[in-house]
């Protein structure tokens, strides 16, 4: 809500792109040490940890291309930067994202009708990608490396939307799944803004209302993250005190 004020007030006027940035790189660190500290909890023998990791790792390719973003727009005055090292680093997250979404599905269960229906997403999704490449390709007004940048965005967002809502779907009605389901929601959310970003194109600007799905997203995501600990901790305090209470109730029966 504090952020929804920020953007309808816009404190600073002209210079309101300023506190835009460094609140979207503050939030994107936030996230990554929440994920971190999930993390640290999970460690990387379990699938859980492994999926963590290799988010938070996404989460921190993306704080550089934020921290990137705001050091060209702030310091350098360079408005909106396109193809540029910021690019680089949010592409580089990429990858991470897809390795953690993947451990995140080897710990759900699918059965037959989710199945169909997540087949049936992935190839609705792939159309809409190529579709998405086509007009990205003919378009006149970018150069060779634009157009590069452009297609890798539109096959990354695909990709982790794809892979987000198939998860999602295998989340749904599973034990423990809740802070799962948040993670990846949050994911699926920040494609949807690089896709509606897309369409913006040149006119975009910093503190455009567009940039609170990403405020969204990096929020949620911290939040996920946390859910996730918290819900593991909770479980993990559960068992062991089942496990003292047997114990005790055994010693005394063997003293009985």
């Amino acid at each position: 809500m504090a952020a929804v004020l920020m953007y309808i007030f816009k404190p600073l006027g002209e210079g309101f792109f300023i506190i835009a940035d460094l609140a979207v790189a503050s939030f994107s660190f936030l996230a990554f040490l929440s994920g971190l500290s999930a993390f640290r909890f999970h460690g990387h023998k379990s699938m859980q940890g492994r999926a963590l990791l290799f988010l938070s790792l996404g989460v921190l390719f993306w704080f550089l291309g934020e921290s990137t973003w705001a050091v060209y727009e702030i310091v350098l005055g360079i408005e909106a930067p396109t193809a540029s090292f910021a690019d680089l680093m949010w592409l580089l997250g990429y990858p991470f994202f897809a390795a953690g979404l993947y451990f995140e599905w080897k710990i759900t269960r699918i059965g037959k009708t989710k199945s169909g229906k997540i087949v049936l997403l992935l190839a609705s999704a792939a159309a809409a990608s190529v579709l998405g490449i086509m007009l990205t390709a003919i378009d006149t007004g970018m150069s060779p490396l634009e157009k590069y940048v452009a297609i890798s965005y539109v096959i990354g967002d695909t990709a982790l939307l794809i892979g987000s809502t198939a998860i999602i779907i295998s989340f749904i009605g599973g034990k423990l799944t809740r802070p799962w389901i948040i993670i990846t929601a949050s994911i699926a959310l920040s494609s949807i803004a690089d896709i509606a970003y897309s369409f913006l194109g040149s006119e975009y600007n910093t503190g455009n209302m567009i940039d609170l799905l990403w405020d969204l997203y990096y929020l949620l995501l911290a939040y996920g993250f946390l859910c996730q600990k918290w819900s593991v901790q909770k479980e993990a305090e559960k068992f062991g005190k089942v496990r003292k209470d047997g114990n005790q109730r055994r010693r005394k029966a063997d003293f009985q």
